[in-house]
């Protein structure tokens, strides 16, 4: 019988939680056999330390895959993805760590009697470093669900830590993939287009917050900026049938990102973007623009910067249509 769930763990300069992650898979309770395969990525502190200690220990579970350079998360995550030979998939990073023993064999008895379906996901905690305590539950609905396509396309649902898919089902990663600020959402999408996900409702990983942290590190606006450069993308490569749920989820983020900058009296920014969005005409977000509007009025900037922004915008539009006409 061969592997059965290949546990796929990128780390980088994680020394301070990497043996909590390898010690909750190495705990888990299942009749099956699995492989733990580390992306290590060439890490400063004493992480390649420890995970030489691990593999020594268990030399017939831990698989590490490195390099003499750092290569970055995307080309870690690829490298190591393709190093998996079981027949699913388990995502956790060197950071978080899988909270119930039963985790795995929960999910891989769900896809083993479910073939049609290709993900399985579930809840998860939200643990603070900064406040030393959960702060958060991550829950995609209440009570177990099931999920497709066009439900993940817009939003992220599936916290990396709770993953487990079929594996080969992606054959090859698109270049583009690389030039994103994370890597499980698409990796998710590529996946549904094959089947849909099934969501269990219950907290079985840790998702850790701490200031080292990659996506941590990005503050909101940042975030807002990474999530719509990703649906712009999307829009360019995944199938023509998602447009129209894809631009919804751009103009709601772009939203998010004005109401951030209004805020926050940044008034260039948000009329750059408040005229994009009533260019845009989207019937959903329409209605609530002129409230913005009148937010960013009572700013002491707001007359100077708005007339700037409607030459700005006006010579815009004059320059597409000489475009147009010639």
């Amino acid at each position: 019988m061969g592997v059965k769930v290949s546990i796929l763990m990128i780390t980088y300069n994680h020394e301070k939680y990497l043996a909590q992650a390898l010690d909750s898979v190495l705990e888990q309770e299942v009749a099956f056999d699995y492989e733990i395969v580390v992306g290590e990525d060439n890490s400063s502190d004493g992480t390649g330390r420890i995970l030489a200690e691990y593999q020594k220990r268990f030399p017939e579970k831990i698989r590490i895959v490195t390099s003499a350079s750092n290569v970055g998360m995307h080309r870690n995550f690829i490298r190591t993805y393709r190093a998996c030979v079981g027949e699913y998939v388990a995502l956790l990073e060197g950071d978080d760590y899988w909270t119930s023993p039963h985790k795995l064999k929960m999910q891989v008895d769900f896809l083993d009697g479910h073939p049609d379906y290709v993900t399985c996901f579930h809840a998860v905690d939200i643990y603070s470093e900064m406040v030393d305590r959960v702060i958060d539950r991550v829950r995609a609905a209440e009570g177990d669900k099931a999920f497709t396509l066009d439900d993940i396309v817009s939003e992220n649902v599936v916290p990396t830590c709770s993953a487990v898919f079929r594996n080969g089902i992606i054959a090859e990663f698109p270049e583009w993939l690389c030039g994103l600020k994370m890597l499980d959402w698409p990796v998710h999408i590529l996946n549904a287009h094959a089947g849909p996900l099934m969501y269990l409702d219950q907290p079985m990983a840790m998702y850790r917050v701490h200031p080292n942290g990659v996506w941590n590190q990005s503050h909101e606006e940042a975030q807002l900026k990474a999530i719509i450069g990703a649906l712009d993308l999307f829009m360019g490569h995944f199938s023509s049938n998602l447009g129209a749920k894809l631009r919804a989820a751009r103009e709601k983020r772009r939203f998010q990102l004005l109401e951030y900058y209004a805020g926050r009296g940044k008034v260039e920014p948000a009329l750059v973007l408040l005229h994009e969005l009533q260019e845009s005409g989207d019937p959903q977000i329409a209605p609530l623009l002129p409230g913005i509007e009148k937010k960013l009025a009572r700013s002491q900037l707001y007359r100077l910067a708005h007339r700037w922004e409607q030459a700005r915008f006006l010579m815009k539009k004059i320059r597409k249509r000489l475009r147009g006409a010639l």
